[in-house]
């Protein structure tokens, strides 16, 4: 397969480049198409591909990441000649790119790629990543970088821009916390990417072009996209939702079974408790390598204020300091027909 560049992005306006990302799928994208991504999903890529372009403010999360990006690849060119014992080079690339051999849409835009003309695979990828620290526990390098574990989108966006580059291996390096360089070596997957082409064929033909929306998936990403979309409701305006009593009478099933089970799991919480009573921790046996540890600790509770105790005290105070924001809330209530 032959990558070819479609656009030089050095020069690019945001807004160009924004415009050029609704042209077709791209290596970020392809997660959160096939449900795998947390931050965002199928819902959130269909309104970006087809919605008006809009230019967000960037969230110091990912403004971080770009600051810290020349240090990681840096950090990432040094260590890779010292495991690999040769010279190699890593180029950032400016480009959107496609290829030859694969749909219009097919595009990605990589970071880095990793020049080895001693690598019988030939040249590679460079993915740089930062996490928090919190998130450490998705991120382990592995036995030489082989067989490391990295989050399912991130691993779906290696594979995509490996796909469209015609490139066999990607070292995908992850700055956790700060403080612990992590590297990952990803090989090129080509049934895999095989699947993640199809699921973005699916998308681009029956929602991109045919301009239809996504199902919903659950996901917060899902609820921020509809939140953004229908901040505010029509007064007095009604829909026909005759199409939706099946699935109101399911969502009712649910409600209730999550009501039983909340019940059972307070029912255990009560046995453990009355188990435990007055000490601080407890105990199981091992069983096939594994134990249970249980705490029960008096800890301070989340502060409050008594709001209009505050305002009748404090008038210009309450004013100048607490906002109450609108939500749209959600409820559903079965009625007695015959109206």
């Amino acid at each position: 397969m032959s990558a070819i560049r479609i656009y030089n992005t050095l020069d690019m306006t945001k807004e160009q480049w924004l415009k050029a990302r609704q042209e077709g799928i791209g290596a970020s994208d392809i997660g959160a198409i096939a449900g795998l991504s947390k931050w965002r999903s199928a819902i959130s890529v269909y309104f970006e591909k087809t919605s008006k372009v809009e230019e967000k403010e960037e969230s110091i999360r990912l403004e971080l990441g770009k600051y810290l990006e020349p240090f990681v690849r840096d950090k990432a060119e040094g260590e890779l000649q010292k495991r690999l014992g040769r010279s190699v080079k890593i180029i950032r690339q400016n480009a959107i790119f496609g290829n030859t051999d694969l749909p219009e849409w097919a595009r990605t835009q990589i970071d880095f790629k990793i020049i080895d003309p001693e690598n019988p695979l030939g040249d590679g990828l460079l993915e740089v990543k930062t996490a928090d620290r919190l998130l450490a526990g998705e991120w382990e390098e592995g036995e030489d970088g082989k067989d490391g574990k990295v989050p399912d989108d991130y691993f779906c966006q290696c594979q995509w821009e490996m796909g469209v580059m015609g490139l066999k291996y990607c070292w995908l390096v992850c700055l956790v916390g700060g403080y612990k360089l992590v590297y990952v070596y990803i090989p090129f997957d080509e049934q895999f990417f095989t699947v993640l082409l199809e699921i973005a064929e699916n998308f681009w033909k029956n929602h991109v072009l045919a301009k239809e929306v996504p199902p919903p998936d659950g996901s917060e990403a899902t609820n921020a996209v509809i939140k953004k979309l229908y901040p505010q409701e029509n007064a007095g305006e009604s829909v026909d939702m005759s199409d939706l009593y099946g699935l109101l009478e399911a969502r009712a099933q649910v409600v209730e079974q999550l009501s039983l089970l909340e019940k059972q799991k307070e029912k255990m919480d009560q046995e453990i408790k009355l188990r435990i009573a007055a000490a601080e921790k407890g105990y199981t046996a091992e069983i096939d390598g594994h134990y249970y540890e249980v705490s029960y600790k008096t800890q301070k509770g989340r502060r409050s204020i008594d709001f209009d105790e505050f305002a009748k005290k404090e008038p210009v105070l309450y004013n100048q300091w607490v906002t109450q924001p609108t939500i749209r809330v959600l409820r559903i209530t079965k009625k007695k027909g015959g109206k």
